[in-house]
Order: structure tokens, then C-alpha cells, then sequence
């Protein structure tokens, strides 16, 4: 009998060990159990693990096997496609993560961190229908990447003209790259924080670049602005940047012209025209307000009975002094309140002697009380229109002298002699009148109508 047939027959196994099987007493055989086979005439028990494995989601990568913890009757599993061996199966797997086929899970590089679900399936390769679910959790975890604003002080921009500055986050960086601003992994948003911005500037948050308008006061502007990563939002960094704006070469030309109005009667008063219409600020004819680009006017000196209005115009009151009146005026850049120039305008005033009403007549009374309504009075037809306006013109018709009529439905003069027609300011138009009618001036005060030559 040889030194096995020895120790099998006395319930050993192969390497000493007394078998359970044997333990009764002396066998002609004896074998060792396989740790895969079927259980009482079943199949082997299969057990799916709940595990958790950790990755770091900023850079992504693989972790290691989810089925570490799996059993196939009492022994760890082992992925193949040999007998006694498993196959691992997809059921969920969030947006971004990859079940392999060992059991690891691959997730990209940017994965914001969180805790993940991933439900999978083993199935045993000898025993196709035994199998196990369960759902391990994949941590992902982050290292925040270092972000870093850096404030800056920008190129001068020319506030006359306007223009744009490099992009305020062009030496801003993300772990050590360069920022993209955008709305993807990877990326960050860019906020500006100081708000309202100043007056005449704009920042691009798609570009990080400030827009000057034209005719933005110089100075020194400070603009706060914050960068937030997109992949983990509570990971930003802020910083203050400067935009330095000047008048480049020298101020704009500002030009305040000295003039001569057109006269103004002193009896009745007026105004005139604007003192500023000839003014130009960098060539251009200003803009009287309160707006960048715009001028201030100021009086320095006016002349009483004299005023001198927002709009640049003078106005003349009433029953002033025949005479020239200097008006001195400033004119002021409103972006640079350095910025002015100063001139003397002349309003010249005259006097005209009181011209003397041809005709008076009430209108509150008679048949000028009423539209339609004409009278004629010293050799003068007065009629009121259909619309209420006065017309006056000469009564003769100019054939034969007889005095015309007035007919408020076509708004004319006609002759009830020998049919001649006259429109309503007095011109022929039908014979056998050959020449027109004079027309007069008329001036309603309250209810007093005047007529004149």
C-alpha cells in the first residue's frame, strides 16, 4: 500500500489534513470537497457585495474593482470567462462613469464630487442563470485646483474716443492654466462684482474685455470682478482691476462763437435764435446737457430786461430800450468740467413806431361772433372762417368797385355784380376781376380785433 492509499484510507487528505468525510473511521476513498460545487444538489451560492471605492473627480481615472467584496460559494469571485468563474454586468451607471469588464469604474477628468450609485449584476459563467445584484457607491472626491485672479492695472484708453482693454482676466488661472470663460467642466464664469459699473463703462462677461464709451470723463476706474469655476462652484477667486482713461494728446477743441442776432423789436419783445447754434466742441456743434459728449451753458453777464434760456436762446420782454446788448456766455465740457470757452453776443433791439389799426372791431358781438360771419367796415371785408380765424381784405372788387362778399362755405370773396370770385387771402380766381384784392393783417386781443396794412 503506498504512503497515499495509506492516508486516504485513513481519512487524510493530500496534505495531512484529516477530511470530514473520513473522520468516522477507516474509508477505501476519501476527496476534497470543490468550494464552487452545487450545495445539497443547488447551485453554488453567488453573493454581490455592496462596496465603495474613491476617486479624486478633478482628474478622473479608474478605481478599483467594485466586485473586490463578491463571493461565488463562500470564494472571492473571479472575473472571466473561465468555469467557476463571473461576468459582470451593467445595470445603472450614472452619466460619465464607465463599468469595465474587471469590475473597475472610469470617470473623466472634471467629475464634480459627490457620491455615486453604481447597480451591477454577477453571473456565474458555469451556471448562467445563478447570479447577484447590488449597488456599490462611487465616492468621487476633489482637490480644488488653485484659481487665482490677479489684478491688473489696464492699458490707457483714449476717453474722448472710447475703446476696449484687453481682457481683465488674461493672466487669471485655473491650477496654473490660463482660465477659459465658458460654461463647461473646466472652465469658469466670470461676475463682475462692483455694481452699478462706473459711468461710460462696460465689461464683457463673456470675454473679460471693458468697453469705454466716447467722451468718458478721464480717471482711474477700479472694476471688481469674481472668476467661479464651473466644475466646482464654491471654488473662486476675486480681484480688482484698474482702467486708466485719459484725454490723449490734449483736451477737445471747445468753441464758443461770438454773434450778431437778427434785431428784436423792443415794443412787442421776442427771442431770439440760440447763441450757441455756431458753437462746436471737437468740431462738432454741441449739445446743450447734462450727458457725456454734451456742454453746460452758463451766463455771465446779461443785460436786464434780458434773459438768457437753457436752450442757448434770448429772449427780449416787452417795451425794452432800443439799443445793442452784449450777452456773455460759457459754454462747459460736461466729461471734462476743465474744458470751456467763453463769448459775447450781440442782440441788437429796435424800436418800431405803434402802427395805427386801420379797423376795430368786437368780435364778442355782431355777426363776427359767430363763424361764417363777415362785416365791412371802412372799405375793409373782416370775416370770421368756418374754423374761427379773421380774414380781412379790400371790399372793392376790383372791376367796378362794388363791394364783395363773403362766403364761408368755399372759404372766398365773391362779387354780386358780375360774379368775380377772390379766394381768401384776395387773389382773382374768376373775371372778370383781373386784379387781386389787398389783404390786411389782422390781431385779436380778448375780444378786440384789429386790423392793419
Amino acid at each position: 500500500m503506498t504512503r497515499k492509499e495509506f492516508f486516504a484510507r485513513a481519512g487524510y487528505g493530500a496534505a495531512g489534513v484529516l477530511l470530514p468525510s473520513c473522520m468516522a473511521g477507516l474509508a477505501t476513498s476519501c476527496t476534497i470537497p470543490n468550494p464552487n460545487a452545487p450545495t445539497s444538489g443547488g447551485l453554488p451560492i453567488i453573493k454581490a457585495v455592496p462596496a465603495t471605492v474613491t476617486i479624486d473627480g478633478r482628474v478622473g481615472g479608474t478605481t478599483g474593482s467594485i466586485a473586490l467584496n463578491d463571493t461565488l460559494n463562500g470564494v472571492p469571485v473571479v472575473i472571466g470567462t473561465g468555469a467557476g468563474q463571473v461576468f459582470i454586468t451593467a445595470v445603472t451607471v450614472p452619466t460619465g462613469m464607465t463599468l469595465n469588464t474587471d469590475g473597475t469604474v472610469t470617470i473623466a477628468a472634471n467629475t464634480v464630487a459627490g457620491s455615486y450609485n453604481v447597480t451591477y449584476k454577477i453571473t456565474e459563467v458555469t451556471n448562467p442563470t445563478n447570479s447577484a445584484t447590488t449597488t456599490s457607491v462611487v465616492v468621487v472626491t476633489v482637490s480644488l485646483p488653485v484659481i487665482n485672479a490677479v489684478t491688473e492695472t489696464t492699458t490707457a484708453i483714449n476717453g474722448t474716443t472710447g475703446g476696449t482693454t484687453a481682457a481683465l482676466t488674461a493672466n487669471d488661472t485655473l491650477n496654473g492654466v490660463p482660465v477659459v470663460i465658458g460654461s463647461s467642466a473646466g472652465q469658469v464664469k466670470l461676475t463682475a462684482v462692483t455694481s452699478p459699473l462706473p459711468a461710460g463703462l462696460t465689461l464683457n462677461l463673456n470675454n473679460g474685455i471693458v468697453t469705454v464709451a466716447p467722451n468718458t470723463a478721464a480717471g482711474a476706474y477700479g472694476i471688481t470682478y469674481k472668476i467661479t469655476e464651473i466644475t466646482n462652484p464654491t471654488n473662486s477667486a476675486t480681484a480688482t482691476s484698474t482702467i486708466v482713461v485719459t484725454v490723449a494728446g490734449s483736451l477737445p477743441v471747445i468753441n464758443a462763437v461770438s454773434e450778431t442776432t437778427a434785431s428784436i423789436n423792443g415794443t412787442t419783445g421776442g427771442t431770439t435764435a440760440a447763441l450757441t447754434a455756431n458753437d462746436t466742441l471737437n468740431g462738432v456743434p454741441v449739445v446743450i446737457g447734462t450727458g457725456a459728449g454734451q456742454v453746460k451753458l452758463t451766463a455771465v453777464t446779461v443785460p436786464a430786461g434780458l434773459i438768457l434760456n437753457a436752450n442757448g436762446t434770448v429772449t427780449v420782454a416787452a417795451n425794452t430800450a432800443a439799443g445793442n446788448y452784449n450777452v456773455t456766455y460759457k459754454i462747459t465740457e460736461i466729461t471734462n468740467p476743465t474744458n470751456s470757452s467763453t463769448a459775447t453776443s450781440i442782440i441788437p433791439v429796435t424800436v418800431t413806431p405803434p402802427v395805427t389799426a386801420l379797423a376795430t372791431v368786437d368780435v364778442s358781438t355782431g355777426n363776427l361772433s359767430k363763424n361764417g360771419g363777415y362785416v365791412v367796415i371802412n372799405g375793409i371785408v373782416i370775416a370770421r372762417t368756418n374754423t374761427g380765424t379773421f380774414l380781412a381784405v379790400s371790399a372793392a372788387c376790383t372791376h367796378k368797385g362794388t363791394n364783395v362778399q363773403y362766403v364761408a362755405s368755399a372759404n372766398d370773396f365773391y362779387c354780386p355784380n358780375h360774379g368775380a370770385k377772390f379766394s381768401s387771402t384776395g387773389v382773382v380766381t374768376l373775371g372778370p376781376a383781373t386784379s387781386n384784392l389787398i389783404q390786411y393783417k389782422t390781431t385779436l386781443t380778448g375780444t378786440s380785433l384789429s386790423v392793419y396794412a
